[in-house]
């Protein structure tokens, strides 16, 4: 058990993630060390887009924190809170594909222990442990305020109450337990918000074939008792090269479920769009303007095709990724490319009429993996907390994260 000093909370925070850097060696014990670098290795082993997602990411990083801070030694709280900062910026500056989730759930459980160890210090003062007559003291100018000022009576405190403290260890992993149920149960919230917004006989467009959060949210719509009798259809956008089977695999299990399901290439957008009534967008990041990035290259066309002809944009995204960063130059950090295992199956490996084998060393292929949406393209956004505007997403995110 280890115990901290929940006083010398109000310091920690104060310093930039540039000054953070050069002051502190991001390094900890050999056997945390070694649980990261395995983690770290998982993760650029699985380098591909189509091999993991940010469900499974953030579950595997809360797995991880939660064994980070069952090995990690410290004294202070300021120490607790450094080394989870330290964590955070070695997850950011290794993981290629950047994944924002990493960075999201430490930075998640960073403020809800704030909110933890806030409470605890507000009981003490309730309970009278800490006096603030003596901090909030006044001159005395009259005989009244000097009878005003005797002593009182001071409440009875309970023994037990004094000698309890803080122990942030067991409330980080128990906000840990917290935030892994609100993952899982993502899915089904977003549904009891969003339900409403799909009508009958509506055309949805879906550019986004490989949001797990989507393909829920369209199965459990058709699954419900109230829409038995209400049909919609899907068109779905194959995505190539980076996400074509998965497309495929979506649009199987709409169909099997009864869903009207088409598959169009990414060209036809623009010729189906006068025909749909919503664009429904999963997406990997939302960042606090509002701004969000997806994990399917082309969306970028279908947001500018759909505010062309007015069809609304709506996002869906679990809480999880919601980041406090500000989207400052989205190429050069954000918008990656990547890939090259798809991309071999493009060209031919011969000549149709001569038979030689091509020759593509001096040919340069750029696949993107993800794509960016600026804020003014999106009408609304759904999370498991309710729908709000894009205009909105800095106090969600305010209100939940902390900022980095």
């Amino acid at each position: 058990m280890s115990y901290v000093d929940t006083n010398s909370f109000a310091n920690v925070g104060n310093t930039s993630s540039s000054t953070f850097k050069k002051q502190h060696e991001i390094s900890f014990e050999p056997e945390i060390n070694e649980m990261i670098n395995n983690f770290l290795q998982t993760l650029k082993t699985n380098s591909q887009p189509t091999s993991r997602s940010s469900y499974t990411v953030s579950l595997e990083t809360l797995n991880v924190l939660k064994k980070f801070i069952g090995f990690m030694k410290f004294h202070t709280t300021e120490e607790f809170m450094n080394n989870l900062k330290k964590l955070d910026l070695l997850m950011e500056g290794n993981i290629k594909p950047k994944e924002f989730c990493c960075g999201n759930m430490i930075r998640r459980v960073i403020f809800m222990l704030r909110e933890e160890i806030n409470n605890y210090n507000n009981s003490l003062k309730q309970t009278g442990d800490i006096d603030e007559d003596t901090a909030n003291s006044k001159p005395v100018g009259s005989m009244f305020d000097l009878l005003a000022r005797l002593p009182k009576e001071q409440p009875q405190v309970n023994s037990n109450t004094k000698s309890k403290k803080f122990e942030i260890r067991a409330t980080a992993i128990n906000i840990i337990r917290e935030l892994t149920d609100e993952v899982k149960n993502i899915d089904e919230q977003i549904f009891q918000i969003g339900i409403d917004l799909i009508h009958d006989n509506e055309i949805l467009l879906i550019p986004t074939p490989d949001s797990k959060t989507i393909l829920n949210f369209l199965i459990n719509v058709k699954k419900d008792k109230n829409w038995k009798k209400r049909n919609f259809t899907c068109i779905i956008t194959e995505s190539y090269p980076n996400n074509l089977q998965k497309a495929q695999k979506f649009a199987l299990k709409l169909s099997d479920l009864g869903i009207d399901t088409i598959i169009i290439p990414d060209s036809m957008v623009f010729a189906v769009m006068n025909k749909i009534g919503k664009v429904v967008i999963g997406c990997k990041q939302i960042f606090s303007n509002g701004s969000a990035i997806v994990s399917s290259t082309g969306v970028q066309t279908v947001v500018q095709c759909a505010k062309e002809f007015r069809v609304p944009i709506i996002v869906m995204a679990g809480l999880y990724k919601l980041s406090s960063i500000s989207p400052f130059d989205i190429k050069e950090n954000y918008l990656e490319v990547g890939g090259s295992k798809l991309t071999g199956n493009l060209l031919p490996k011969q000549h149709k009429v001569t038979g030689h084998e091509g020759d593509y060393s001096r040919l340069m292929m750029v696949n993107n993996i993800n794509d960016f949406i600026a804020a003014e393209f999106i009408d609304i956004i759904i999370t498991n907390t309710g729908a709000y505007s894009p205009s909105f997403m800095y106090r969600v995110v305010a209100d939940n994260y902390e900022y980095s």
